[in-house]
């Protein structure tokens, strides 16, 4: 099977991603800035300049959530961000 995904951004990411673990042949098409200007997979939803500066000002690590098993898998197999441990130094 073959499938196409229009957009390269985190939903048309996500979407090739399950498409490609489910043994079909995907196609990911791109047309440049989308309507969040994120495309590409450039989803950093997260003001971590903001949080840097907080923890900064505060003298201490802000306690931030983990991912969720699913988009831990999901961020491992695109190799786009690497993350550090839970607990890590």
């Amino acid at each position: 099977m073959h499938v196409l995904v229009i957009g390269a951004g985190i939903a048309g990411v996500a979407a090739a991603w399950s498409a490609a673990q489910r043994g079909a042949e995907v196609t990911l098409l791109d047309g440049g800035v989308s309507a969040s200007e994120l495309s590409g997979g450039a989803v950093d939803d997260v003001p971590w300049e903001e949080l840097e500066r907080a923890e900064q000002a505060s003298g201490t690590l802000l306690n931030t959530s983990a991912l969720s098993k699913p988009a831990a898998l999901f961020v491992a197999a695109i190799d786009l961000w690497h993350m550090v441990p839970t607990g890590a130094p």
